[in-house]
């Protein structure tokens, strides 16, 4: 009877050191081998998302830019930046071309930092607010994008708002023929 419970013992113990060995060498395997490799997936996954989010973000950017473009080489508007078409916002900017392209904002500024004209479209509602009205010079509080040394050219980027991020686009505004800022 005594030779029966030494040899379960040793069974048992013998069990226990294989169990423990197989343990260890499957932990050090996911350590060293599966969890690497995994982590090394994650990244190229995570570096991939940037690309096409980066891609996408230069597109909305790029559709932007045009809209500005378009305004920025005109000579009604900057006749109307120097004051002499004050009914051309009225007249010749209309927003549907805008919700199109899901853009919500455009407005016009003088170099001193005075927004001349500026309209926001509520993109849940399609409300349409004028800004000038009550929006103070954008050089005010440390918005110091508008002052400048030397001339400017397009500006684009992502800026944080109050109410979080978004895409804008700053385009000098010349006339026609490229003169005149």
């Amino acid at each position: 009877m005594r030779k029966h419970g030494v040899t379960k013992l040793k069974v048992t113990t013998r069990a226990s050191i294989t169990y423990t060995i197989s343990g260890m060498s499957t932990f050090v395997a996911v350590q060293w081998m599966v969890l690497p490799a995994f982590s090394q997936l994650e990244q190229e996954e995570a570096r991939s998302d940037v690309i096409r989010v980066k891609e996408l973000l230069n597109s909305e950017l790029q559709t932007i830019a045009s809209f500005a473009r378009h305004y920025s080489l005109s000579n009604d508007v900057h006749n109307f930046l120097q004051g002499e078409a004050p009914q051309y916002p009225e007249l010749n900017i209309h927003t549907q071309p805008w919700r199109n392209v899901d853009i919500d904002l455009m407005f016009f500024a003088r170099d001193s930092g005075e927004l001349v004209w500026g309209k926001v479209v509520d993109p849940k509602t399609g409300d349409e607010k004028v800004l000038h009205e009550r929006t103070e010079p954008l050089t005010s509080r440390g918005r110091s994008f508008l002052r400048r040394n030397s001339k400017l050219g397009e500006v684009r980027g992502i800026v944080e708002g109050k109410q979080g991020l978004f895409l804008a686009v700053l385009q000098p505004v010349y006339k026609a023929d490229g003169s005149g800022l």
